[in-house]
């Protein structure tokens, strides 16, 4: 059995009184991305090319340098349609 099939086993047939692992919330993590490798995944040729490419988003990034992209708080900055259902 899978590792991710045997923690959803083991988690679904735990009743709410055998443990309290059974109330953990599910916190999603959304690390920050250096800039450079975004320059690099993305294909721009320089990091001037990133800059003049997302300053109309208004992103934040983690510091005054702005090395490094926080992308939690940036996700909300971005025009990004919600999914149409078929």
């Amino acid at each position: 059995m899978p590792v991710s099939a045997s923690v959803s086993a083991a988690l679904t047939s735990v009743t709410p009184t055998a443990c309290a692992c059974a109330y953990v919330p599910v916190v999603r993590y959304l690390p920050s991305v250096p800039v450079s490798s975004l320059v690099d995944m993305l294909g721009f040729a320089s990091i001037k090319d990133w800059v003049a490419f997302s300053e109309p988003f208004s992103l934040t990034y983690t510091d005054r340098t702005r090395d490094k992209l926080d992308t939690k708080t940036s996700r909300n900055a971005l025009p990004l349609a919600a999914k149409k259902e078929a």
